[in-house]
């Protein structure tokens, strides 16, 4: 019994041969998506992508969400969004936006569906978008937003013009890729920054009960043993 040899996307075998059985787990051939990708934020856009096409779940290219039934979407190039308020039909709708995700509208996802967003690079909320200073109650933005890199809340972060209040129901992410992003705010209250929030999340844990199994992760350990 030669055994198995565990080598994540890259062999170090090339073509040969790596037994009398040529038993192995991983290589181009046999992508091991829990060696390559456990260091990543299981949000990340690469984490969600490989465990999408690993899992032979498909992947539907789009230009706009406009329209779109539940299910998982792909964006090439980066994705704006623009134009009128959206809100997401019934579902579980999971976006996977290769570039940029930069949003320009406001966002709404009803109970018992899940909006999921992410980006493999930044994630910028137009400072266009928000809620008067004093406005804790009315969201701005419904969903996860998951950033590789950074997550932005634009502002003109200079007094005494008095920024937009950004209130996010649900959740977001910043440098789920490992790379070294954040959470950027940019936005000022000026004089209300003592009384109330540029930025606040409410709490939506009907996300946490309906998010599909692409999302919602099972917990794992692992340990290097001796050979």
């Amino acid at each position: 019994m030669p055994g198995i040899v565990f080598t994540g996307k890259t062999s170090p075998f090339g073509i040969q041969p790596v037994s009398s059985k040529n038993w192995q787990v991983g290589s181009l051939s046999y992508s091991d998506i829990f060696t390559e990708t456990h260091s990543l934020i299981p949000t990340s856009y690469r984490f969600l992508l490989e465990t999408a096409n690993s899992s032979g779940i498909p992947i539907t290219n789009i230009a706009s969400i406009d329209g779109i039934t539940h299910g998982i979407y792909k964006v090439e190039g980066g994705l704006n969004l623009s134009g009128a308020d959206y809100t997401f039909g019934s579902g579980n709708f999971v976006i996977l936006v290769h570039g940029d995700l930069n949003i320009n509208r406001r966002i709404r996802v009803p109970v018992g569906s899940t909006a999921v967003f992410s980006a493999s690079g930044n994630i910028t909320v137009n400072r266009a978008l928000g809620e008067a200073s004093t406005d804790g109650i009315t969201t701005t933005i419904e969903g996860l937003y998951s950033a590789d890199n950074d997550f932005v809340a634009d502002g003109t972060n200079s007094c005494p013009t008095i920024d937009k209040r950004l209130n996010v129901a649900g959740s977001v992410i910043a440098n789920a890729g490992r790379g070294g992003g954040s959470f950027k705010n940019y936005r000022t209250l000026c004089g209300g920054n003592t009384s109330n929030p540029s930025v606040s999340f409410i709490e939506r844990p009907d996300f946490m009960l309906n998010y599909p199994s692409l999302v919602r992760q099972t917990i794992r350990a692992w340990q290097d043993m001796a050979p």
